[in-house]
This record gives structure tokens, sequence and C-alpha cells, in this order.
């Protein structure tokens, strides 16, 4: 599938259970679900139309594609954080999502600076951040705990983060991002709390896939 495609559609597709999924942080905004999909049935699918049974090798790879899809990440890109995940130390399912999840486009997401995870990579891409002061164009950078983001100075007026700002506010707090609109910095207090996203993945689906 390709990543031009909408995401969410691409997410609910992919899910056998679309609702768990299809939840704010997964779009662009706070719009609600029933306004952004007028049918219940899921994409290519008439209404009532049950779903062919899948083959075991089906659904691992559509528990990997629903993860890729969510951070809107290519295959290659993907496949090498999987891989760095499986040689660290620890539960390789807990490294792939903490990796997931510090990269730099993802925490500036997180904290609001961005309305999507296709423009966090965008205005990150454009040189509009300094992690720990210093200048960082580098989407996949992988951030540390009690490092500091910031919006650089001539860019702080851009309405870009004024608008994403206030849909920010309107999220679920992240508690492990102490994010100041004020300053348009956030600094992260810790490693990111992977229990609700354990609940969205199969992420032993992933590590399957990948072993065989």
């Amino acid at each position: 599938m390709s990543l031009k495609k909408p995401r969410g559609k691409i997410i609910r597709a992919l899910s056998p259970s679309g609702s768990e999924l299809v939840d704010l942080e997964s779009f662009s905004g706070v719009r609600p679900l029933e306004k952004k999909f007028k049918s219940k049935s899921l994409p290519g699918k008439a209404p009532g139309v049950r779903r062919m049974r899948e083959s075991e090798y089906s659904q691992l790879m559509k528990s990997k594609q629903t993860i890729r899809h969510y951070y809107g990440l290519k295959e290659g890109q993907f496949k090498r954080i999987y891989d760095h995940a499986a040689q660290s130390k620890g539960s390789t399912g807990e490294n792939l999502l903490t990796s997931l999840e510090m990269r730099l486009d993802s925490l500036v997401y997180r904290a609001g600076f961005a309305s999507t995870r296709a423009q966090a990579r965008q205005i990150v891409s454009h040189k509009h951040f300094l992690v720990d002061g210093q200048p960082l164009n580098i989407p996949s950078y992988r951030c540390r705990p009690g490092q500091v983001i910031s919006v650089v100075e001539k860019s702080r007026s851009a309405d870009i983060f004024k608008m994403s700002a206030e849909l920010a506010k309107q999220r679920e707090t992240v508690q492990w991002l102490e994010t100041d609109f004020d300053k348009l910095s956030v600094k992260i207090q810790h490693e990111p709390d992977l229990d609700k996203l354990q609940t969205l993945f199969k992420v032993s689906h992933v590590i399957e896939l990948y072993s065989k």
C-alpha cells in the first residue's frame, strides 16, 4: 500500500478491529471518527460483506504494516529500526516501540508542534528545530531522556506552530514529555510509556514475521 494514501484509511483497512487503532493520534487533528468515515464498513468492502479467512502470514504482515503506516515509515526504514531493536539488549518489542517513539519527528508530533507525523518530518527537515541548542534536521535522529527540543527563534512566530499548539491542547497529555507552548520547547522526561501502544499493536507478530 502506498504512503500517499490517507493513513487513516490504510490503518483502518489493515486492522481487523479498526476502532481500536482509529483514535485521535492516528489522524491529523481531533475530528470525530464518524465525521471522517461516513460508512461503517471497511475500505473496499460493501456493507455486510464478511472478510475471507486470512492466512497466518497475512495476519503477521498486516500487523507489521499497521505499525509501519502508523509511524509513516517506508519498509526499509522500518526494517532498519527493527534490526537495531532485535540486536539491542532487552525486549525486542519494547525496543522497537521505544525507538519509534524517540525519533525526532515523532517527538515533535507528540509534543504538539505538528498536527501530523508527515508535517513533523517536513518541518524538522526544513531546519525549524534545535536539540539541546544545536540545529538538527534529521527526522530519524534518536533522542534521549533529558534532551530539550525547541523551535528556532526565527520560526516561533509561524502560524503552523500556533495552529498545531491549539490542536495539541485538545489531545491527551503525553506524561513523559514536558511541553512549554510559550517557549515552544519540550523536554524528554524519560523513555515513553508503552502500555497504550502495546494494547494497540501486535508487536509479537512483527517479531514472528521477521524471524521467519
